[in-house]
């Protein structure tokens, strides 16, 4: 898969709105399932796209709230851009604060909770 064709499929749909709930959930996308939010984009991308495979998680504010964007050597790609940009004309374009690279710990944390999330979510019939 490449990116282009990736984004041809992918919707932004918050977590909210897809699950019905408040909790942050990582899942990547594929198959008949192309809606998601931001740290959805970011992980199918690492997941299908060979050319983001080293990219590192960060997350920074956007507007106030927390977003999940792909780091490498100076540049980002998340939902909102849908390509490879440069670090200071991503920071031009949406005004962003605090960028952080998300802990190992934090990212396998999420990934694991949200296996047992869907889990629960298909034997309860959800």
């Amino acid at each position: 898969m490449t990116l282009q064709e990736f984004n041809q499929k992918y919707i932004y749909v918050s977590d909210k709105e897809k699950f019905n709930t408040s909790l942050d959930i990582w899942e990547v996308l594929g198959e008949d399932n192309w809606k998601g939010d931001c740290e959805s984009y970011c992980l199918t991308l690492k997941a299908k796209i060979p050319e983001f495979k080293y990219w590192e998680y960060y997350y920074c504010k956007l507007n106030g709230d927390g977003h999940c964007v792909l780091y490498k050597n100076g540049d980002v790609i998340d939902c909102n851009i849908k390509k490879v940009i440069p670090l200071e004309q991503y920071y031009i374009l949406f005004k962003i604060s605090d960028l952080k690279k998300y802990h190992w710990f934090v990212i396998f944390s999420k990934k694991l909770f949200t296996r047992g999330f869907l889990l629960w979510k298909k034997l309860s019939g959800r």
